[in-house]
C-alpha cells in the first residue's frame, strides 16, 4: 500500500523544495477558509495560531511507544463528535502501536514543505490522502478539535485526511466504531450485540472478551446506551483490557478497562465506587480517562460493542465490483470462483459507498450467498447472510476443501443506477478466489438454490406443488415447484397491493404456466430505494392443467393466453424461466443436508452431515 502511494507525494515534496514553496490546499482548511464547512464559507479563526503549533520544536508526529495506558490516551476528542474515530485510534495505538508506521510512513516534520501523506482504508481500498500543516485553532492557539497530548500529533493528521477525503471536519459527526477500525486497519470488524443481563448472558459474554482480548488480541470498542453516573449516552469507548479481581469477601469479581475518548471521565454514583474499589485491588494508579467497571454494569449501560480482527497473518483480497442495473445487464453481473485448498475461516466484508452527509445517504439492501458446486457442476446453498444495509458490514463463516461461488444480491437500486461496491476477502489459509461475469441466467439459478436452502417450504392440499417464500433477504423471492409427472402448473398472482416496493417483472399481474416436473420463481419485489422500509403482499391461485392439456396441440393453443397475460416471458427469461428438477444430480439428492466442516480434517474432501 505504500508503493502505490509513495510516488504522488514524493513528487510534491520534491516540487516544493524546487520552488520554496510549502503545500496549502485550495479548498481544504487553507488560509480563510472554515474547515467545519462543506460550503467553505469564511473562517475567522486566526491563520498564524494555526500553523505554529505544528512547526514547534517540541512536536512530534508519532513516537514508536511500547502498548501503555498512556499510550490509549494521548489524545483528546474536543469539539467534534467523532468519537467512533478516537475511541478506535486509542484501542489500535494501545494494542498495536506499530500499526502508525504504516498510516503516516514518513514520521518526519516537513517545515519547508508542510507535506504529509496518510494511508487510510477508504470505502474498501487502500488510499493516501495528502495533507498541509494547518490545523483549526482558537485565538490561544489550541486545537480545536482533536487534542495531542506529548505533542503526539498523530490523531489530529489522521482527523484531518478523513475530514479532507468527506470534504469537511462536519462530516466526521456521528457514526460507528465499526467504520473507525475499518479505516484505520482495513480489517474485518464484527458487531456483538448484548442480549439481556442474565447469568447466563454474563458467562458468554465474558468468555467471549476473554478470548478476544486475551487470547486473540482483537480491538474492542462499544457504544454506551444509558445517561447516568458519568457515562453518555451514544457514546463511543475503548475496551482495552479484562481482569477477574479478588474481591473481599472471598469471591472473584470480573472487571473491564474502558477508555474515554475525551480524555477525561468523571465517574458518579455506584460507578466511582467500584472503580475506586478495583483501582484499590488491582493496587493501580487512576490514569487520565481510564476507568473500571465491572462486568454486571457493562451489560446493564452498553448496547453492543465491535470488534476488530486485527492479526498480520490474514490472506487479504480486495475487489472491486458493480451491481447489475437490469436483468439483462450481463456487464455489471459480478460472480466470485472461490476454490479452498483445505478447511478456512473466511470473513467477508462489504463496503457500501454511502455519503457521510445524513441528507445524502442511500443504503442497499444487500446479502451475500455462497454455494457450493459439486463435480456434475450442480448447485447446492452454502451460507447465506442477513441483509446488509450499513456502510461496512462483516460475514464470517467456515468453508471446507472444494470450488464455491459467491455473490452479492442486491435490488432495490434497479429505479437508481448500478452503485459500486468493494469486497474483501481475509482467510486464515490462502484462497484462490477471482472474479467473473457468468451468463445472466445464472443469477436465476442462484436464487433458486438460495431460496430452496433458507426459504419457507409449504405444500399446497389441492395442487400437486411447493411453494417457497424467502422474506429476510436482499428482495423478497416466491418460487414455485411443480410437483406433477404429466400436468402443468398455471398460476395467477397479484402484487398490486404491495407498499414501498417494487415488482422486478414488468407487470403487477399476470399467468405463469410451470411445465411438469418444473421450478420457477414467479415474483420478485425489493424495497424501493428511498424507503426505510415496504410492506410485501401478494395473492395467488394455482390451477392444476389437465393431462391432455399437455400434448403440442393443446399448448399451441395456449400460446395466445400467456403471450397475453405474461408478455414479460422473453425479456425475463434468464430469472423468471422454468428450470427443470433433475433429481439425479448430487445437489439435488442432498438437498435435504446440510454442510457441517467443522468436522472435517485438513487433509480431507468437502463433507455433508
Amino acid at each position: 500500500m505504500t508503493a502505490e502511494g509513495a510516488s504522488p507525494y514524493f513528487w510534491v515534496c520534491q516540487r516544493c523544495r524546487y520552488r520554496n514553496s510549502k503545500l496549502a490546499h485550495q479548498c481544504f482548511g487553507c488560509r480563510n477558509r472554515n474547515p467545519n464547512d462543506s460550503n467553505r464559507t469564511t473562517s475567522t479563526v486566526p491563520n498564524d495560531n494555526r500553523r505554529s503549533y505544528v512547526l514547534g520544536n517540541s512536536a512530534k508526529i508519532r513516537k514508536s511507544p511500547l502498548p501503555t495506558l498512556e499510550t490509549a490516551n494521548s489524545h483528546s476528542q474536543r469539539k467534534l463528535g467523532d468519537c467512533w474515530l478516537l475511541s478506535s485510534l486509542a484501542s489500535l495505538v494501545y494494542n498495536y502501536p506499530e500499526h502508525l508506521n504504516l498510516l503516516i510512513p514518513d514520521p518526519k516534520l516537513h517545515a519547508q514543505e508542510c507535506c504529509y501523506q496518510i494511508f487510510l482504508c477508504l470505502d474498501g481500498n487502500w488510499s493516501s490522502v495528502m495533507i498541509d500543516d494547518y490545523f483549526p485553532c482558537d485565538q490561544h492557539g489550541r486545537l480545536v478539535f482533536t487534542e495531542a497530548f506529548g505533542q503526539q500529533l498523530f490523531a489530529p493528521m489522521i482527523e484531518k485526511a478523513l475530514a479532507k477525503h468527506y470534504s469537511c471536519y462536519k462530516a466526521l459527526i456521528l457514526g460507528h466504531t465499526n467504520e473507525g477500525f475499518s479505516t484505520l486497519t482495513g480489517m474485518p470488524v464484527e458487531r456483538v450485540t448484548f442480549d439481556g443481563n442474565s447469568l447466563r448472558s454474563q458467562t458468554e459474554l465474558w468468555n467471549r472478551l476473554t478470548t478476544v482480548i486475551k487470547e486473540n488480541h482483537y480491538l474492542v470498542a462499544a457504544s454506551c446506551s444509558v445517561e447516568k453516573h458519568g457515562l453518555h449516552k451514544s457514546h463511543a469507548y475503548s475496551v482495552l483490557d479484562v481482569c477477574t479481581v479478588s474481591g473481599s469477601t472471598g469471591g472473584d469479581q470480573r472487571a473491564i478497562l474502558l477508555a474515554n475518548p475525551w480524555g477525561d471521565q468523571r465517574l458518579q454514583g455506584e460507578l466511582r465506587t467500584s472503580h475506586e474499589n478495583f483501582l484499590r485491588r488491582l493496587k493501580r494508579k487512576p490514569k487520565r480517562g481510564l476507568f473500571w467497571m465491572s462486568l454486571r454494569d457493562f451489560l446493564n449501560s452498553f448496547s453492543h460493542m465491535d470488534v476488530c480482527k486485527y492479526s498480520k497473518n490474514w490472506h487479504t483480497k480486495r475487489y472491486e465490483f458493480r451491481l447489475p442495473f437490469q436483468i439483462m445487464d450481463q456487464r455489471n453481473f459480478t460472480v466470485f470462483e472461490l476454490n479452498c485448498s483445505r478447511k478456512t475461516t473466511v470473513n467477508f466484508t462489504i463496503y457500501q459507498r454511502i455519503d457521510r452527509d445524513l441528507k445524502l445517504k442511500y443504503r442497499l439492501s444487500l446479502s451475500l450467498v455462497i454455494v457450493k458446486v459439486w463435480p456434475d457442476d450442480s448447485l447446492q446453498l452454502v451460507k447465506a447472510s442477513p441483509i446488509l444495509s450499513e456502510k461496512i458490514e462483516n460475514f464470517e463463516t467456515l468453508l471446507g476443501r472444494g470450488k464455491y461461488l459467491v455473490v452479492v444480491f442486491g435490488f432495490n437500486h434497479w429505479v437508481k443506477e448500478a452503485p459500486t461496491l468493494v469486497m474483501a476477502t481475509h482467510s486464515a489459509r490462502r484462497i484462490d478466489i477471482r472474479p467473473v461475469n457468468p451468463d445472466m441466467h445464472l443469477m436465476g439459478d442462484l436464487l433458486i438454490q438460495t431460496v430452496i436452502g433458507i426459504g419457507e417450504a409449504k405444500r399446497m392440499d389441492h395442487v400437486d406443488c411447493i411453494e417457497y417464500r424467502l422474506n429476510n433477504f436482499a428482495a423478497f423471492i416466491w418460487l414455485v415447484e411443480n410437483l406433477s409427472d404429466n400436468q402443468w402448473l398455471m398460476i395467477r398472482w397479484n402484487t398490486a397491493d404491495a407498499h414501498d416496493a417494487f415488482n422486478l417483472r414488468s407487470t403487477n399481474e399476470s399467468v405463469d404456466l410451470i411445465p411438469p416436473g418444473c421450478r420457477q420463481i414467479v415474483s420478485v419485489m425489493a424495497r424501493e430505494s428511498d424507503k426505510q422500509s415496504c410492506q410485501y403482499h401478494f395473492t395467488f391461485r394455482a390451477q392444476q392443467l389437465p393431462p391432455e392439456l399437455a400434448t403440442t396441440t393443446a399448448m399451441l393453443k395456449l400460446e395466445p393466453l400467456i403471450a397475453h397475460t405474461n408478455d414479460d416471458a422473453e425479456q425475463m427469461s434468464v430469472l423468471f424461466a422454468p428450470r427443470i428438477v433433475q433429481p439425479n444430480l448430487i445437489a439435488e439428492r442432498n438437498r435435504e443436508n446440510g454442510f457441517d466442516f467443522t468436522q472435517e480434517r485438513d487433509d480431507s474432501i468437502c463433507t455433508i452431515s
